[in-house]
């Protein structure tokens, strides 16, 4: 009887199986590397996008503080009319080498709209993250005197009537409908192509709108803030210096501190301690005395002789403490 041979192992059935499983296992983990890389894609984008945001915001931030300043340093600094705020831009100039300087006057019953005149404030030119010029609207009052701690600036800010002294515009990639050429003398910069809803009305002022239709960024500058620094310096021109005028220069000459005004005639009145400045008694020199008493300042200090070596003046809620 013959032998019969071992079968041969079946293996055909199964090892297809096998390798439509691996491949299946694989096709699966690169679906899920493609769907993870999409989406770490997607992330990447947004975070990106989002950062730039940020970073643009604060570049225009920062440009706005940086107007902000230079034009409070102006103010306070002029020489013959501390408080006075500068004029936007003279856009008669434009495309010269005087472009940048602000109007030599601009004195008007209505706010006053254009750019920021940023060669008066001896900066460069501040541009927002868009690469666009900043704006600069000024309150009337502010122009001319007088201007002291009783001045209100007229201009209104998201419905707050009197909210601001100037405000600060960055206005941001141009929106639909608006068209920006490079400003010329003969085609000077309109508002409307650069400023949003009533910013470029120049009445209804606001800080905020529908993304679609308004992308400016505002920074006022309060009578409070143009104050906080103005005050100090009155301070500082009544407290004088012992050889050039003021309270100092009086007890220098005097060997003591004046009695105060007590019938706001400017003149002081003997062993008076409390009461108004006597600063017609008091020497200053031509342009401080000028401009102090145009602005008013002088009836809005009060005085008090602590003794004869040691004197308080008060103006606009800050007190001084003179001493010779």
């Amino acid at each position: 009887m013959a032998e019969s041979s071992p079968s041969a192992p079946r293996r055909g059935g199964r090892e297809p199986r096998v390798r439509r499983g691996r491949q299946a296992g694989v096709a699966l983990l690169l679906l899920l590397l493609a769907v993870v890389m999409a989406g770490a894609a997607l992330f990447l984008g947004a975070w990106n996008g989002a950062e730039a945001r940020r970073q643009g915001e604060t570049v225009t931030a920062t440009a706005l503080r940086d107007a902000k300043d230079a034009v409070l340093g102006w103010s306070i600094s002029h020489a013959s009319h501390p408080g006075l705020m500068p004029c936007p831009e003279d856009t008669a100039v434009l495309g010269s080498a005087n472009e940048g300087q602000a109007r030599a006057a601009c004195t008007t019953p209505g706010p006053l709209t254009g750019r920021l005149a940023w060669r008066t404030l001896k900066q460069g030119v501040l541009l927002d993250a868009s690469g666009a010029p900043l704006w600069y609207v000024l309150s009337p009052g502010f122009r001319s005197a007088p201007i002291n701690s009783n001045t209100v600036g007229q201009l209104g800010l998201d419905g707050t009537p009197n909210a601001a002294v100037a405000l600060l515009i960055a206005p941001g990639v141009p929106l639909p409908g608006q068209a920006r050429t490079l400003p010329t003398a003969a085609t000077p910069p309109a508002a409307a192509d650069y400023l949003d809803l009533g910013n470029a009305g120049g009445v209804a002022f606001v800080s905020q709108g529908p993304a679609a239709t308004f992308n400016d960024r505002v920074l006022a500058i309060t009578r409070t803030e143009l104050m906080d620094r103005l005050v100090p310096r009155v301070l500082g021109e009544l407290a004088g210096e012992a050889t050039l005028g003021g309270l100092r220069r009086f007890h220098n000459d005097f060997g003591e501190f004046p009695w105060a005004d007590g019938n706001a005639d400017g003149i002081a009145e003997p062993g008076l301690v409390s009461g108004a400045l006597p600063y017609k008694d008091m020497t200053f020199d031509a342009t401080t005395g000028s401009w102090l008493l145009a602005n008013a300042w002088f009836p809005l200090a009060a005085y008090t002789r602590a003794d004869a070596h040691s004197a308080l003046i008060t103006l606009g809620g800050k007190t001084l403490k003179v001493l010779p």
